[in-house]
């Protein structure tokens, strides 16, 4: 199985960055194997996901969502085939002062 992060890099209120929290803890268990993507645009979830899922499409995938609805969202939007995804979610708070 490949586990896969999708971290939205915005999310989160603490003051050391979720991306690089999460870089380091898969760095430090090598065993994982796991791949790890930030986003770049709204809706970069959904184009990974698609991506991912074509490219592993024989292969069993985890995918741990990092960051708020909005990106659980556009990346469960992205699976093509539901019995080869695993979908875990760790939800962050937005930074965004609009955000409700």
């Amino acid at each position: 199985m490949k586990h896969i992060f999708i971290i939205n890099p915005r999310a989160g209120k603490e003051k050391e960055n979720l991306s690089i929290r999460v870089r380091s803890y898969v760095a430090s268990h090598p065993k994982l194997g796991a791949l790890v993507f930030d986003t770049e645009y709204v809706g970069h979830e959904t184009v990974l996901v698609k991506r991912l899922c074509h490219i592993f499409e024989d292969e069993t995938i985890r995918l741990i969502i990092c960051g708020g609805s909005g990106s659980l969202c556009r990346a469960v939007s992205g699976i093509s085939n539901f019995s080869m995804v695993e979908v875990a979610f760790f939800p962050c708070l937005s930074t965004r002062k609009d955000h409700i």
